[in-house]
């Protein structure tokens, strides 16, 4: 298949699912659904399309279509390619289209880029109402201890030295965020682990000692408010308090 009749296939499916007026959903179900379904041979042709049309910075329609796809196809076996092209072709500094390649490869479970999920996370810093979050969010939820990786690698460079004041005094934004992730890690760390908090301290020491202490205290600080206690228990989040203050870095 070249490239001109891939695109006069996608094109014909998409005018017929225009009538559907929910913002292409059942479009790229219906494409997903064709792809499965089709051989071989032409799976890799249109694949092979799609990782061009990736590799185009420029804000091209069907590179976004093909992340959308794959995510509905649940097509693992596409994440190290995806990649090596964030790598290759977007290497220097961030962009919308990264980050959607990034989240795409969240929600493929897949695990090794560590490094370009918590450059995703820093992207989204201010990310008040936890849109993008969400992806790394629901990525974690099977395994939590996906995130520890992740996220002292975040900590350690948000909460660093050269950047903590500017941190703590813009818009208060910033913290506002930070006291959300934490309170979503809270929900998750009492019912999965109980050194969850603790180990991404140790972590996050590993990289920055001053970025592990400013957030051992935002964590005591949390864990130690009313609404923490009433929430999840006094007897726990004494508990981690102790873990917490017991750890000298």
């Amino acid at each position: 298949m070249t490239d001109s009749e891939i695109i006069d296939i996608i094109k014909s499916l998409e005018k017929e699912c225009e009538c559907y007026k929910d913002g292409g959903r059942e479009f790229i179900s219906r494409l997903a659904q064709k792809l499965n379904n089709t051989v071989d041979e032409e799976k890799e042709a249109v694949f092979g399309f799609f990782f061009k049309e990736i590799r185009n910075q420029v804000n091209s329609h069907f590179g976004y279509l093909a992340l959308e796809v794959f995510s509905e196809m649940k097509a693992t076996e596409v994440a190290p390619t995806l990649e090596k092209i964030c790598r290759e072709e977007y290497s220097a500094g961030n962009s919308k289209k990264k980050n959607f390649i990034i989240a795409t490869m969240m929600g493929l479970k897949y695990d090794k880029p560590v490094d370009l999920y918590a450059e995703y996370l820093k992207y989204y810093n201010d990310d008040v109402y936890e849109r993008y979050w969400n992806v790394f969010f629901d990525y974690c939820k099977d395994d939590w201890s996906r995130s520890i990786p992740i996220l002292s690698l975040y900590f350690a460079d948000v909460l660093s030295f050269s950047t903590l004041s500017l941190f703590f005094l813009k818009k208060k934004v910033a913290k506002l965020c930070m006291v959300q992730r934490i309170n979503h890690l809270s929900y998750y760390y009492f019912q999965n682990n109980d050194s969850y908090f603790l180990e991404l301290v140790k972590q996050v020491a590993l990289k920055n000692k001053k970025a592990a202490k400013a957030l051992k205290k935002l964590l005591t600080e949390y864990l130690s408010k009313k609404t923490s206690k009433d929430c999840y228990t006094a007897e726990k989040c004494d508990k981690i308090i102790g873990q917490l203050e017991r750890f000298t870095i």
